[in-house]
């Protein structure tokens, strides 16, 4: 390795993982191994669980209970979950940080699904008594309704109390808007030449008055500033030298010259509009030339033209806004005249534009069809339209239908719910023509219904609209049923008879605060927890730290720190106690906010003009001193274990990731599917006149970010988290992070067809983000070595041959080599859920009646006894092969008989092979 490199190397590093978190982590991490009685100088391991669902937390579950039955577990230095491999990550976790748990000897004992509770010197009296926890887990394989109709009813009515009051702050907002619309609206006058152009007519449609600026605005607007482009001349004289002058005149000069054929011709009118458009044309073509600065006139000829296009691409948007605007104010206004009069056809005109639309939708393969023979894609027998185009359409016209309904409601205002004049008589059955009598515009019940709308609208959104927003999604409800299920199974109130507590709701001593969860759990032997969840970021903020087509970046919550991205970190700085050993019962949120040093490229401005990194901070106040040099208060809003580890499952929302679109994101939104949640990061920005309506109305303007897909990441201070999955599912993005030699990877992810996304996801990122190069053994490496005892081979090895009579696979594992940016190398031991070798008697069972077990999809989360059972017993058995266990229940199974060869000596004999 040259100098250059091990400094690039080295500055590399500091960026994904800087000195201070890495001593931090350091300190924490030989405190945890003197409580597990691992040695300083082993070899770091890391342990990754993935998304999931309740199939993976399910699956982790058996895994890890093979660890504890070779008393393997203490040896995990850290555990990376993601979305369902939290669940049972935390309830290990919480575990770890119960009172009654003196160390990694009890946990294990516990886990051992072999041990019985005597031998460890539980008593069933003990809140340790292993049945009454796996029982609770067991029985809650159907978490989000354990007690059955009565949950999903209490559910229903939670989704349908959320769903009406989302609505009613959206609605209300609209129609303020709508109403403040229509006040310019009556002053325009209906333009009959305008309408008779226009699809429909006036037999089906009674077009808004907006349609008379549909012309105006493309005449005067779009053509002036599409032609200014070419006005603009920058061109080598004879010499080969620019000349000087930036605008041609001879378009201008021809244009002139049509302008007088029109006016002697008798078309006054042509030449007049002629002329304002070469007017403006020439106006915009001198401005944006003036605008640009350069000594070079090729060069700012160039920056003008760009201006102009910029220019033309907003002024586009604002004509399809305008377009949209007038369609759905003629719906509404359509809708309204035909509500209003009685003798009015309205079922045959939903029949009319019924009949339209099925056949716009029918010519709809056809034109995809079209579309992909021109652009080279595969499209099928039939061209079917892909799923994304699907949600599109469906969110367009739903979204189109709301707010047209809505428009409705202000024409009621308009015309103070009586029936409108100027209505087609075409339109409502007359046979005769011209237009309707009715009543006219009512203005003071226009303004009463404005005032009273926005009142609304101010008063729902504007106080506290980060709690509303985040209480009218499902997140509470879910995070709730997480923390009950998971967190609450070792909790000893819940399995004690004398102190009943309601098996849906949150008891005492379910939660705890992420501080003390991490600081309980070190003391007593547990590895380093890092949850991640995902910062969705779909437009371009200010942030800068991820590639756009990723739509977000991940936010890692280690007992150490944050870290966003890959260059972004907040460093907890320890408060002087935290080696106490005596803890007490404290509240879940925690009272004080914790000091950290903040590290990362500067990225945000603050009202100073200081440049600021993403994470937040303000100085110590109130007589606090620092805790060191440059330690800061964390000013982010504090969570619970529990609402983490509900945002690290969040998998169904308006953002997710990668995989955000818009019109999964409006339909979402609409249904109020929402299980991400709104994140106070304590990021402080300047404000400025345009953040006035975002400060009035904050809930407003959050709620259509996710309606509309446009989540700005870290650019502002609420940041929307979700599913860690969103943005990589194996959870092992932060153990490549920290370089460790050995890691351990359970996939029991969703791959019937086996393939890998997850996996190819993860050696991308590792690669493009850290500079990690990680290579899997294929078939030929592996068939001279000792790697198929284990149950390791390649990654096909791990698919499921359906073909044969047992539907097995050839091995339960694959082997990868990890080389690092600084050419340090690793082991990475990837374990797949997959059917493999002597399954029991009743996994082999329901494998044969559930052909897609264990890859069934994880929208099932509602598992039965047989479905858990299955997959807890598929994990254990898979954890068996690759430790050398004997199958369970075997005479030699013994506690004081362990034949396997250890975590730690399977890692070294892997590291080995790869050397090789």
């Amino acid at each position: 390795m040259t100098e250059g490199s091990r400094e690039t190397a080295a500055a590399a590093d500091d960026l994904a993982y800087p000195e201070p978190l890495r001593d931090r982590e350091q300190v924490l991490l030989e405190r945890r191994r003197a409580r597990a009685g691992v040695p300083d100088d082993a070899v770091r391991l890391g342990m990754a669980f993935s998304g999931g669902g309740i199939r993976s937390a399910t699956f982790c579950l058996g895994f890890t209970q093979a660890l504890a039955r070779a008393r393997e577990l203490r040896q995990v230095d850290y555990l990376s979950t993601a979305s369902g491999g939290g669940y049972f990550g935390g309830f290990l976790g919480r575990l770890y940080a119960r009172d009654y748990v003196a160390g990694p000897d009890k946990v294990e004992a516990m886990l051992d699904p072999e041990l019985p509770p005597s031998a460890a010197g539980v008593g069933r009296d003990d809140p340790a008594f292993r049945p009454n926890a796996f029982r609770w887990l067991r029985e809650n394989g159907r978490y989000l309704a354990p007690n059955g109709a009565g949950d999903l009813l209490l559910a229903f009515a939670v989704a349908l109390r959320n769903w009406a009051a989302m609505h009613l702050l959206l609605a209300s907002g609209v129609l303020a808007l709508l109403l403040l619309l229509q006040v310019p609206i009556l002053w325009l006058p209906a333009d009959g030449a305008v309408a008779a152009a226009l699809p429909g007519s006036e037999r089906l449609l009674w077009w808004s008055p907006l349609a008379a600026l549909l012309p105006w605005v493309f005449n005067f607007v779009l053509l002036p500033l599409g032609w200014a482009y070419w006005l603009i001349a920058a061109r080598e004289g004879l010499d080969g030298k620019a000349v000087p002058a930036l605008i041609d005149w001879r378009q201008p000069a021809v244009a002139g010259l049509l302008v007088l054929l029109c006016l002697f011709s008798g078309h006054a009118g042509a030449g007049i509009d002629l002329l304002l458009v070469t007017g403006l044309a020439l106006l915009l073509t001198r401005q944006a030339t003036r605008a640009c600065r350069s000594p070079i006139p090729r060069e700012r000829a160039d920056k003008a033209r760009d201006l102009l296009s910029r220019r033309l691409g907003k002024a586009l948007l604002g004509f399809g806004l305008l377009l949209a605007l007038v369609l759905i104010d003629t719906l509404g206004r359509t809708w309204y005249a035909l509500l209003t009069h009685t003798d009015s056809g309205l079922g045959a005109w939903f029949i009319a534009i019924g009949v339209a639309i099925l056949a716009v939708v029918t010519r709809a393969s056809a034109l995809v069809e079209l579309l992909s023979k021109l652009t080279g894609h595969d499209a099928g027998s039939g061209a079917r339209v892909s799923v994304q185009m699907l949600t599109l359409i469906a969110a367009l016209v739903l979204g189109t239908g709301a707010l047209s309904l809505i428009d409705l409601a202000a024409q009621a205002f308009v015309w103070g719910f009586e029936a409108p004049a100027g209505v087609p008589a075409t339109l409502v059955g007359s046979g005769a023509g011209g237009r309707l009598a009715g009543s006219e515009a009512h203005t003071g019940i226009l303004l009463l219904g404005l005032i009273g709308s926005t009142a609304v609208s101010w008063a729902i959104g504007s106080r506290d609209s980060l709690g509303f927003l985040n209480r009218t999604s499902l997140d509470p409800l879910y995070s709730a049923r997480l923390t009950r299920a998971y967190l609450g199974a070792s909790n000893p109130r819940r399995h004690d008879d004398s102190a009943f507590e309601a098996v849906t709701e949150v008891a005492p001593g379910d939660d705890i605060g992420l501080d003390d969860y991490h600081r309980r759990g070190i003391h007593r032997g547990a590895p380093l927890h890092l949850i991640n969840v995902t910062i969705n970021e779909t437009v371009d903020g200010k942030s800068q730290i991820q590639q756009q087509d990723r739509h977000g970046l991940t936010l890692a919550l280690g007992p150490a720190g944050l870290s966003a991205g890959v260059r972004h970190h907040a460093v907890f700085v320890p408060d002087g106690d935290d080696d106490r050993d005596d803890f007490e019962e404290t509240a879940a949120i925690p009272r004080d906010r914790p000091q950290a040093l903040v590290f990362g490229p500067t990225v945000h401005d603050d009202e100073d003009g200081e440049r600021l990194p993403v994470f937040a901070w303000e100085q110590p106040a109130n007589g606090i001193a620092p805790v060191c040099a440059g330690a800061r208060l964390y000013t982010a809003e504090p969570l619970t274990l529990g609402h983490w580890l509900g945002i690290s499952g969040a998998a169904f929302s308006t953002g997710r990731g990668q995989g955000t679109s818009f019109g999964v994101s409006l339909l979402s939104g609409f249904f109020n599917a929402r299980l991400g949640r709104w994140w106070d990061s304590g990021v402080r920005r300047q404000n400025t006149w345009r953040d006035l309506p975002s400060r009035l109305f904050g809930a407003h303007a959050l709620l259509l970010r996710e309606f509309l897909a446009r989540f700005p990441g870290t650019a502002t201070r609420h940041w929307f988290v979700s599913d860690g999955g969103h943005f990589e599912n194996l959870a092992l993005y932060e153990l490549i992070r920290r370089r460790l030699p050995w890691i351990l990877a359970i996939d029991a992810g969703c791959d019937r067809d086996f393939t890998f996304d997850d996996l190819g996801n993860f050696v991308r990122k590792a690669r493009l983000d850290f500079g990690a190069e990680v290579r899997f053994l294929d078939a030929d490496q592996i068939r001279d070595t000792e790697l198929a005892r284990y149950g390791i081979g390649a990654l096909e090895s791990l698919r499921i041959d359906r073909s044969t009579a047992d539907a097995s696979a050839r091995a339960c594992a694959a082997l990868a080599s990890i080389r690092y940016a600084d050419k340090s190398c690793g082991v990475l031991l990837y374990v797949k859920a997959t059917l493999y070798a002597d399954l029991p008697a009743d996994v082999r069972e329901y494998a044969a009646g559930h052909p897609a077990f264990p890859h069934e999809p994880t929208s099932d989360q509602f598992f039965d006894e047989a479905q858990w059972e299955s997959y807890r017993r598929l994990g254990e058995h898979l954890g068996r092969v690759l430790l050398k266990l004997p199958p369970a229940g075997s005479p030699v199974d013994s506690a004081n008989t362990s034949p396997s060869p250890g975590l730690r000596q399977l890692f070294a004999d892997l590291q080995q092979t790869v050397g090789r």
